[in-house]
């Protein structure tokens, strides 16, 4: 727990999320951490290390210390050129492999990440874009799923909530899972949500909603749904003023 504190914290530091290029270990050495960090250029042209060590009481402390070692040593200018990296065009591994390893493009194999296997666990129809990114930059992507994505045992009060989505004030959607499982569901979603305000916990799921016509009022700028709670308490307060 005090390793994960120490991470979080540091990256909540840095406002950084799921495409950062962002590593960060924390290893337990007795009754102390070390935290080790690197950020990277989206084109892996240059690269800032941090290390920081604390004792276990104060995990959070120590990821506060780390971030802000990286940050005077410039990677702020890393993390905004972050947020605005191209995306890479998706190109989808066969469904039905258990396990898929494309062959390494030629072409990339001098990248910063040559050499590098890297090990993706996400569902094979959600792996693709995360792969190819991967593969421009020299590494060989491994596609091993770790889970699934299947309906709740008991469907109903996802189906009573989507009957009455015009009577509520805020809809949250938490991944681009839930938008689907939600829309399938709308047989007039533009009618059916009402005024009710969207939020979103990241762009990947605003897009998702776009691609059904939904806009979304509400992107949290850190991508994960504390962060999301903790803006539509802000955004609320500030309309009930």
């Amino acid at each position: 727990m005090a390793a994960l504190t120490a991470e979080r914290t540091l990256v909540e530091a840095l406002g950084a999320d799921c495409r950062t290029p962002l590593g960060a270990m924390t290893a337990v050495e007795g009754d102390n951490l070390r935290l080790r960090v690197i950020v990277a250029a989206p084109d892996g042209s240059r690269l800032i290390r941090q290390a920081g060590t604390g004792s276990l009481d104060d995990a959070a402390g120590l990821g506060t210390r780390v971030a802000r070692a990286l940050l005077e040593g410039g990677a702020t200018d890393l993390l905004g050129r972050a947020v605005g990296a191209p995306a890479v065009a998706p190109v989808r591994p066969p469904a039905a492999e258990p396990v898929s390893r494309p062959a390494p493009d030629t072409a990339t194999a001098h990248g910063p990440l040559a050499g590098r296997r890297v090990l993706i666990t996400r569902p094979h129809h959600q792996a693709a874009d995360f792969a190819n990114a991967l593969r421009a930059f020299g590494a060989d992507p491994v596609i091993v799923p770790m889970i699934r994505v299947v309906p709740p045992d008991d469907d109903r009060p996802l189906a009573e909530a989507c009957a009455n989505a015009a009577t509520f004030d805020w809809i949250v959607f938490t991944s681009a899972n839930g938008v689907e499982a939600v829309m399938t569901r709308l047989a007039d979603r533009d009618r059916r949500l009402g005024n009710a305000k969207i939020v979103a916990v990241g762009p990947a799921t605003a897009a998702r909603l776009s691609h059904h016509g939904v806009r979304t009022n509400l992107v949290p700028k850190q991508h994960r749904a504390e962060a999301a709670a903790e803006a539509l308490v802000k955004e609320s307060a500030a309309l009930d003023e």
